[in-house]
C-alpha cells in the first residue's frame, strides 16, 4: 500500500520527469545572451527553413534514440548469453539508457501524432484541421515537455503490468493436461476404492490416469554445486500409463516438447527407464535431454536410483499444480516434475497403491468442484472404514493404517481463479506506486497547459475578433491536451514494454521458465493509459472554459507574447 517508502519513491520519480522536461528549456534559456534579451528580437525565420530544422533535429533525435534503446536491449542479451545477472550498476546504466532514448524519440511520436492522429481529432472536434496542426506544432516543445514528465508514471505502471502478467501465465494451468486431479491422502486408495471413483458419473473412465508419485532428492554431485543447495533440489515423481498419458490422437498429457522426440520419448518411457522432465529442471538444473538423473531413495538414504531423460516438455502450472495437489511428500518445495512409467516408480518406491489421480468429466464438460469434492470426500470415508476394518487383521501393516483421510482436489478452473486473484493483488499493489508518480506528474500538465494558454490570449483574441466561436478556443486548447495524452501513452507504453521485455529475458529462470511469452494485459494497460490521458483533459479544462468565456477586448489587452 501507500506508504513513507512508496510516496518517496513516487515523489523521486516525479523530481527526475520534471527535471528531464525542463532540461531542453533550460539549455535554451541558457543560450541567450542578455543584450539579445534587451534588443529587438531578430526577425522570423521563414516557415520553409524553420521546417527543415525541425526536420533535422527531428532525425537526430531519432538515430539517438534508436541508438540508446539499441543499447539497452544489447545490454540485456549480452546479460542473458553471459548466464548471470548484471550488477545493479549496470542495470541502472541500462535503463537510463532506454528512459533517454525513448525521450529522444517522443519527437517522432509528436510528428506522427501530427499527421497521423490530429486529422481524426479535428473531424470529432469539428474543427479546421490546417489551423488546429498550425497550433499543436507552434507547442510541440511544451508537449514534448509534458509528454516527458507524464512518462515517467506511465511507464512504469506499463512495465509493472506487463512484467507482472508475463510472469504470471507459466504458472496459470494449460489445456494440456486433464480438467481435474485428486489426492487422497495419507495412504492413498484400495484397488476397490479405486474402481468406484473411476465409477462416479464426474469421472469419465475412458480420461482416468492413475499416478503413483514420489519426491526424492538430487544425489550429491548430479547437479551444479549452486543448484543442489537449493531447497527446491528435489522433484516429484509422476509414474503413469505412458500409452494413455503421451500416446494415441487424444493423448491426456498434451505438452509441448521442447527437446527430444515425442515418439522415440514415448517408446524409451514404455520400454524402459526413461523419464520426461519439465523445462524447469532445464533452466535451472541443467538437466536435458540425453542426461542422467540421479536421485536419492528418500526411505533409503544409500541407495542411489538413475534414469535417463529422454524429453524436455513445457507444462504451464506444474508449480501449483504440485503445492496444492499433496504431491510433496518428503519437502516443502520442488524443483520440477518427472513423468516416467508407471511401473518403474511403484516398484523403485514401493508404491503398492495410488493415490493421485487425473481425469475429465464424461462429454468434455468442467468439472464441478463442490460436488466432485464431496463425492471424493464420501470415497475417502469408505476407503478409511475399510482399512480401519481390516487392521486387527494385519491386513494393512505393510503401509501403516491412519485415523484420518482428506482429500485435496484441483480443477483447472479452481487453480486458475486462485493463482489469479492473488496475482491481481500483488500487481495492482505493486502498481500504486506508478499510478501515483502519474497523479504527481499531472500537476506539471496543469502548470504547461496554463502557461500555454497565458501565451496566446492575445492570439485567441485575433481569433475570437475574426469571428471564432468560444467553443472553437475551447476545442483548441482541449485538443491540445488531448495530443499530449495521447504522445505521452505512447511514450509510456513503448518504455513500459521495452523494459517489461528486457526484465523477462533476464529474470527468465527465476522461477524456472524458459522464454516467457510477454503478455499485454488489456484491463491494466487500459487503466494506465486512459488515466495518463483523462489527467491531461482534466488539467485543461478549467484555463480552457476560463479563455473561451473571457471577452475578446480583454484578450487583446494582454499583448503578443514573445515565442
Amino acid at each position: 500500500g501507500l506508504n513513507a517508502q512508496t510516496a518517496g519513491f513516487s515523489f523521486l520519480c516525479t523530481v527526475v520527469g520534471g527535471v528531464l522536461a525542463a532540461l531542453y528549456p533550460m539549455i535554451q534559456s541558457a543560450r541567450v545572451k542578455p543584450l539579445e534579451a534587451l534588443g529587438v528580437p531578430e526577425q522570423r525565420v521563414p516557415l520553409r527553413v524553420a521546417r527543415r530544422r525541425q526536420t533535422r533535429r527531428l532525425v537526430v533525435a531519432t538515430v539517438l534514440g534508436l541508438t540508446l534503446v539499441r543499447l539497452n536491449t544489447g545490454f540485456v542479451d549480452s546479460s542473458v548469453k553471459s548466464g548471470s545477472l548484471p550488477s545493479p550498476l549496470l542495470t541502472a546504466l541500462a535503463v537510463l539508457a532506454l528512459a533517454i532514448g525513448v525521450a529522444f524519440l517522443i519527437p517522432l511520436a509528436i510528428r506522427v501524432a501530427e499527421l497521423v492522429l490530429l486529422p481524426a481529432l479535428a473531424f470529432l472536434l469539428r474543427f479546421d484541421p490546417q489551423t488546429l496542426r498550425r497550433e499543436f506544432s507552434g507547442n510541440s516543445r511544451r508537449v514534448l515537455a509534458v509528454s516527458i514528465a507524464l512518462s515517467v508514471g506511465g511507464g512504469l505502471f506499463v512495465m509493472m503490468q506487463i512484467w507482472g502478467y508475463s510472469m504470471l501465465a507459466p504458472f496459470l494451468p494449460g489445456n494440456g493436461t486433464p480438467d481435474a486431479f485428486v489426492a487422497f491422502l495419507p495412504t492413498g486408495l484400495r484397488s476397490e476404492t479405486v474402481d468406484e471413483l473411476k465409477a462416479l458419473p464426474m469421472v469419465d473412465p475412458d480420461r482416468f490416469l492413475p499416478i503413483a508419485v514420489e519426491q526424492a532428492a538430487f544425489a550429491e554431485g548430479s547437479v551444479p554445486e549452486n543448484a543442489a543447495k537449493s531447497p527446491f533440489a528435489n522433484v516429484v515423481f509422476f509414474g503413469v500409463d505412458v500409452d494413455k498419458a503421451f500416446g494415441g490422437k487424444t493423448p491426456m498429457l498434451r505438452l509441448k516438447f521442447l527437446q527430444g522426440n515425442p515418439e522415440k520419448a514415448r517408446d524409451a518411457m514404455r520400454s524402459g527407464r526413461g523419464v520426461v522432465v519439465t523445462d524447469s529442471l532445464s533452466v535451472d538444473y541443467k538437466i536435458n535431454a540425453g542426461d542422467a538423473l540421479k536421485v536419492v531413495h528418500p526411505r533409503e538414504p544409500g541407495k542411489v536410483l538413475e534414469y535417463p531423460v529422454v524429453g524436455v516438455v513445457a507444462f504451464d502450472g506444474w508449480q501449483w499444480l504440485s503445492k496444492t495437489g499433496g504431491v510433496r511428500r518428503n519437502f516443502g518445495r520442488s524443483g520440477g516434475l518427472i513423468f516416467a512409467r508407471e511401473g518403474v516408480i511403484a516398484d523403485d518406491y514401493g508404491l503398492d497403491r495410488r493415490s493421485c489421480f487425473w481425469f475429465d468429466q464424461p462429454g468434455g464438460a468442467p468439472v464441478d468442484y463442490a460436488t466432485t469434492e464431496s463425492a471424493c470426500d464420501r470415497l475417502a470415508l469408505r476407503n478409511l472404514r475399510r482399512d480401519l476394518a481390516e487392521e486387527d487383521d494385519g491386513a494393512v501393516a505393510s503401509f501403516g493404517a491412519a485415523r484420518t483421510a482428506y482429500v485435496k482436489l484441483s480443477t483447472r478452473k479452481s487453480l486458475a481463479d486462485s493463482i489469479t486473484r492473488r496475482a491481481d493483488s500483488v500487481i495492482w499493489g505493486l502498481s500504486k506506486t506508478p499510478l501515483t508518480t502519474l497523479a504527481i506528474a499531472a500537476i506539471a500538465v496543469v502548470g504547461a497547459v496554463a502557461n500555454s494558454v497565458r501565451s496566446r490570449r492575445w492570439q485567441f483574441g485575433i481569433m475570437r475578433a475574426l469571428g471564432a466561436t468560444r467553443g472553437a478556443i475551447v476545442r483548441i486548447i482541449l485538443a491540445e491536451s488531448v495530443m499530449i495524452g495521447l504522445v505521452a501513452s505512447s511514450a509510456s507504453f513503448a518504455f513500459g514494454a521495452t523494459a517489461a521485455k528486457g526484465a523477462l529475458k533476464l529474470g527468465q529462470s527465476m522461477f524456472g521458465t524458459r522464454n516467457p511469452a510477454m503478455v499485454l494485459p488489456p484491463e491494466g494497460l487500459l487503466v494506465g493509459l486512459s488515466l495518463t490521458l483523462v489527467l491531461c483533459v482534466a488539467a485543461a479544462l478549467y484555463p480552457a472554459i476560463q479563455t473561451g468565456r473571457t471577452e475578446p477586448l480583454k484578450l487583446l489587452q494582454s499583448g503578443r507574447s514573445p515565442d
